[in-house]
């Protein structure tokens, strides 16, 4: 036998369904509003502090090369500019106390045959030897770097490498910043809040942005840093992500 719903118990259940519904919205709709409110009394602000700096260390190398199919004569060669450029660096005004040799380093060129593949004949010896200087006269290496290669006339096999010249005090530097976007944040938060009738109030967040340090006067931007060793004098950037309450910004 069948069993039919009375029109009376459809209705009850569609009248509790829509009430239902009904509650679920409104809760939603409440809860919309709370989030809206309170992202309403936050505020979020960039700090931004730059400065000029100069470097203060430098590090150079340079590799003087010799190549002969004779073992002798080829040590003999590299001797020779050894010595040329150690009497160079030593007019210039380098310490000897900046100049590191490093050990030689020999390599072997062999032969070719008629179709440009390598042989097992041994045709030349080649020896490279690399000066490193290290020190805080940047100026003195920057002309040096640029100026040791006149020994090429003198038959010298020399290759200057560009200089890297760096702050050894940037984490003081990178602390000073950071306070001084913090500050420039805080600064611009006041100003937006004041123009809302608010109030800066407590500190919610705070992030460490993009530090990056750059050649004087550049206008590269990278969002991972850029850390710029190829200039004497620079631009450090700082930026920090502040996020404040604001207090009393609501319009009468």
């Amino acid at each position: 036998m069948k069993r039919f719903i009375s029109p009376t118990g459809i209705g009850m259940f569609l009248l509790g369904a829509s009430i239902a519904l009904g509650i679920l919205l409104s809760s939603q709709t409440i809860s919309n509003a709370v989030v809206r409110m309170k992202q309403a009394n936050n505020i979020r602000v960039k700090g931004l502090a730059e400065e000029k700096i100069v470097s203060n260390h430098a590090a150079w190398l340079c590799e003087i090369r010799s190549k002969s199919g004779e073992l002798r004569q080829c040590f003999d060669e590299l001797d020779r500019s050894k010595n040329a450029v150690q009497e160079y660096l030593k007019t210039a005004g380098v310490p000897d106390a900046a100049i590191s040799l490093k050990s030689i380093v020999t390599d072997y060129e062999y032969k070719l045959n008629e179709k440009g593949q390598k042989t097992n004949t041994l045709e030349n010896y080649i020896l490279t030897q690399v000066f490193e200087i290290r020190t805080s006269d940047v100026k003195l290496v920057d002309k040096v770097s640029k100026s040791v290669t006149e020994l090429i006339r003198n038959g010298i096999q020399i290759s200057s490498f560009p200089p890297e010249y760096v702050n050894v005090e940037i984490e003081d530097i990178k602390m000073r910043l950071l306070a001084k976007a913090t500050a420039n944040g805080y600064e611009r938060a006041n100003i937006l809040a004041r123009n809302s009738n608010g109030k800066v109030g407590l500190l919610n967040s705070a992030s460490q942005g993009v530090f990056q340090i750059t050649p004087l006067n550049s206008t590269d931007v990278s969002d991972s840093g850029q850390y710029d060793t190829s200039t004497i004098e620079k631009t450090v950037k700082a930026v920090v992500t502040l996020e404040f309450n604001v207090e009393g910004n609501s319009r009468n």
